[in-house]
């Protein structure tokens, strides 16, 4: 299974993504900074043989966060957000 590669308390910037499902650019996100308050893993209680990692990374393989930003929480996954 893949690590987080984000902590929880983390500010992070949205960015274009590669996966157009729940596109932030429609939020006008792009750009912005937020806070990631919680993080998960959709794949849990799956054998890691179903979930492994490769170069060509599928939509359901990503992790995915709930970042604040302003008074909103968005939920994102981690192929939208990258280190601010």
């Amino acid at each position: 299974m893949g690590a987080f590669r984000f902590r929880i308390g983390q500010s992070v910037r949205i960015k274009e993504g590669s996966f157009p499902l729940n596109n932030p650019d429609g939020y006008r996100l792009i750009g912005q900074v937020g806070t990631i308050e919680h993080s998960w893993d959709p794949r849990r209680g799956r054998a890691d043989a179903h979930t492994a990692r490769s170069e060509d990374i599928q939509f359901f393989e990503l992790n995915h966060y709930d970042i604040r930003v302003g008074d909103n929480l968005y939920f994102l996954n981690e192929d939208w957000i990258e280190e601010a």
